[in-house]
């Protein structure tokens, strides 16, 4: 049961707010590979 009472959500049009800067932050890495940070192993 999401909500007691016969409610209609109200729904507005998706829209891109924010451009990808995956880039910008991965540029600044120690370690990239196919946009994935690899960090080093820590659990044996």
């Amino acid at each position: 049961m999401a909500h007691p009472h016969e409610v209609a959500l109200r729904l507005r049009a998706d829209a891109v707010t924010e451009h990808d800067h995956a880039a910008e932050y991965q540029a600044v890495a120690p370690e990239v590979r196919n946009r994935l940070y690899i960090v080093p192993q820590v659990i044996e």
